[in-house]
């Protein structure tokens, strides 16, 4: 790789299993988040930056808590500067340790304490924080078309299979969307493929489809998008 503005961002994220948790508690496939980002950083011209290379990899460890604890430091050991001119750690808000604690540390001063760690890793001006609240799938339904399209429901069915879910769950549909974005992602997969795991390649064919313009309504997708055309403009 040549040293020059368009080499690429290391991306190392969610550590916790992509997708959070299945019922009986095993972690799984942080694949899914490397997807949304492959899909993601392969769409400059809707982020508005030039092309870039790029590489996403997953975080070893097998918890959010572990990266935002220890990403820097990994970094500092692993990532040699020159194979990556930029770097991102990216992880879920949710499991991350940083929402349980007493008191509560707000998403803000998570990634502001990742950011110290990364200077102090010799990664100043070099690297970006970001946690995602509460979780990856969160961005999804910022677009909620993109998602209906890739289950190729109608929209009447799409409406109602969320707003049956919102009710059995004594929560409005917002809710759900905002809070919950996994679990009513996993839902309409198990109304449409009687499954609720949702595949990497499904995951990275709705990010592809999906308005980017919308997904930055999200505080964090508009942080990286903001972070990206900094770095990277067009």
């Amino acid at each position: 790789m040549n040293r020059d503005g368009d080499l690429s961002p290391g991306v190392y994220g969610r550590g916790k299993g992509e997708v959070g948790q299945s019922e009986d508690g095993a972690a799984l496939d942080e694949a899914d988040a490397v997807a949304v980002m492959e899909a993601v950083l392969a769409r400059p011209k809707f982020l508005g930056i030039r092309a870039i290379t790029f590489r996403v990899d997953r975080y070893p460890s097998s918890h959010d808590a572990t990266m935002v604890a220890d990403g820097p430091n990994y970094l500092r050991e692993k990532v040699k500067k020159e194979d990556f001119g930029k770097v991102i750690l990216l992880w879920d808000y949710e499991g991350s340790g940083c929402e349980t604690k007493k008191p509560r540390i707000t998403p803000t001063k998570c990634e502001e304490s990742v950011a110290r760690g990364l200077v102090g890793a010799t990664w100043k001006n070099k690297s970006s924080a970001i946690a995602i609240v509460p979780e990856l799938e969160g961005w999804l339904w910022h677009d909620p078309k993109s998602i209906r399209n890739y289950l190729q429901m109608s929209v009447a069915d799409f409406g109602r299979y969320i707003v049956s879910a919102a009710k059995r769950n004594n929560t409005t549909v917002e809710c759900l969307k905002t809070e919950y974005p996994k679990e009513l992602l996993e839902h309409l997969f198990r109304q449409k493929f009687y499954r609720k795991k949702v595949r990497p390649d499904e995951f990275s064919d709705i990010a592809s489809r999906a308005d980017l313009n919308l997904w930055c309504a999200s505080r964090s997708f508009q942080a990286l998008v903001t972070t990206l055309s900094t770095w990277f403009p067009a």
